[in-house]
């Protein structure tokens, strides 16, 4: 009797889990495409919230890096990973003895990491603490293997002697080397403010 009854329990779960794959064999609406999208190789997204990192080169702090948020989309395809930061970023460059030597300031920025260049946008703002320089412009490349920074895009420079306004220019990070592309309008030199 024990065996009719395990009989009959087995046979009923067995139907029931026929029943059941049935049921959603044919229910299954999902087309191929969107089947073929749930196996699809996904890009990863990391999100940061208040940011803050440290580099350094050689056992030297060389920057600090604040953020609200940064975004990282890691590699999938054709793109490569990078990094967004879409709501503000703030750069210091320190010397050798930790003096800060230059603060950089923007609303928006996008760090390509194969490239190591990150793209400035959005009131960018350079300062050089040891010159006393400030830079205003719209968007900059800091190219972190030639060590520049670089715009094609209206710019102002302010320095103590002199206010130069003009489009595009290049720059050594510790901006022992400045180019203005092209010079607008007067140049004034200290005393002419």
């Amino acid at each position: 009797m024990v065996l009719k009854k395990t009989s009959i329990a087995y046979t009923a779960t067995l139907f029931a889990l026929m029943f059941l794959s049935a049921n959603i064999l044919i229910s299954c609406k999902n087309s191929k495409q969107e089947i073929a999208n749930l196996f699809a190789k996904k890009l990863g997204v990391d999100t940061v919230l208040k940011l803050e990192s440290f580099m350094s080169q050689n056992g030297k702090m060389k920057a600090k890096l604040l953020s609200n948020i940064m975004v990282r989309y890691q590699y999938s395809g054709n793109s490569e990973p990078k990094m967004e930061f879409p709501d503000s970023i703030y750069v210091e460059f320190y010397n050798d003895t930790m003096g800060i030597e230059t603060k950089i300031t923007a609303n928006k920025a996008e760090y390509l990491e194969n490239q190591q260049r990150i793209i400035l946008t959005d009131s960018v703002k350079i300062i050089n603490l040891q010159k006393g320089d400030t830079i205003y412009c719209q968007d900059m490349v800091w190219d972190q293997n030639l060590q520049t920074f670089s715009s094609d895009k209206p710019m102002r420079w302010l320095s103590p002697s002199q206010y130069i306004r003009g489009t595009g220019f290049t720059a050594k990070q510790d901006f022992t080397n400045f180019n203005i592309k092209k010079v607008a309008g007067p140049v004034y030199t200290n005393g002419s403010f």
